[in-house]
């Protein structure tokens, strides 16, 4: 299936796409705050001279929490190991590389976290709707 729309009007669709600012990051940071959680959003950390930025990081439980939104981060509740891509064989390949390196990119950042003594949450978008009662219980233990 090709793509409905011209590739400059398809640009300008996908620019529009935000990766910071989000409706669920707001979220957690309303929660946070009611929470009466310090914590740093979009935290730049150094790991082995690695920079890699965080959704939040939460000092004082060197706790980092990262939302992920199921299709960018191509979840495997949701989508097991095939990519959810449609389109044409040129379009499909790029966007399971695509797709197959963002989750690449996590499990590293995974990794370098567990590394440096850091906890990792994940919040996907699939288990939203229980954002609150997830922070609630991680941030008690």
């Amino acid at each position: 299936m090709t793509d409905v729309f011209p590739p400059e009007k398809r640009r300008e669709i996908m620019r529009r796409i935000r990766s910071r600012g989000t409706e669920p990051e707001k979220e957690i940071r309303r929660i946070l705050d009611e929470m009466g959680i310090k914590y740093v959003y979009q935290a730049k950390l150094n790991l082995n001279g690695r920079k890699r930025t965080v959704d939040f990081l939460i000092p004082s439980k060197k706790l980092v929490i990262e939302y992920r939104d199921c299709y960018w981060h191509f979840c495997f509740k949701c989508y097991g190991d095939t990519p959810p891509v449609k389109g044409g064989i040129k379009g499909r390949e790029w966007w399971e590389r695509k797709l197959r390196r963002n989750r690449e990119r996590d499990r590293e950042l995974e990794e370098l976290l567990k590394k440096h003594g850091y906890r990792l949450v994940v919040i996907w978008r699939h288990d939203r709707k229980r954002m609150r009662e997830i922070l609630e219980g991680v941030l008690r233990a």
